[in-house]
């Protein structure tokens, strides 16, 4: 991984767990709508998200990350898969974050924001 890459990457994960930290939790197996520090490392340098959207830095990355959370906000909880509805989807509601709730394991919106350019 290239130190930049990575600087960016752990620096954007740290400042989303500073302003969500009720949603990440340590295992890498949490259920939605929570999220994994690790996890959501691995995946944004696996998709080379970095690269992708031509982040300038952390605070780009994060920028363009809370842009896609903002789309996902919007969805109505009637459009959301059964099973991220009622209390799961209270719960992101409450805490502002609703990239957990996007399939498949909480990490599928990276690739979609990655496809559908949304920031």
């Amino acid at each position: 991984m290239h130190s930049s890459t990575k600087v960016t990457i752990d620096g954007a994960v740290a400042e989303l767990r500073q302003q969500f930290p009720k949603m990440f939790k340590p295992s890498q197996n949490c259920r939605a709508p929570h999220l994994n520090e690790e996890v959501l490392r691995n995946e944004l340098f696996l998709q080379k998200a970095v690269e992708e959207l031509e982040c300038a830095g952390a605070d780009d990355l994060v920028s363009k990350v809370l842009a896609y959370n903002e789309t996902l906000k919007a969805k109505k909880s009637s459009e959301w898969p059964a099973k991220v509805q009622g209390k799961v989807f209270q719960k992101a509601e409450a805490n502002g974050l609703f990239l957990g709730l996007v399939q498949p394991a909480r990490i599928g919106w990276v690739t979609s924001l990655l496809s559908k350019r949304l920031v």
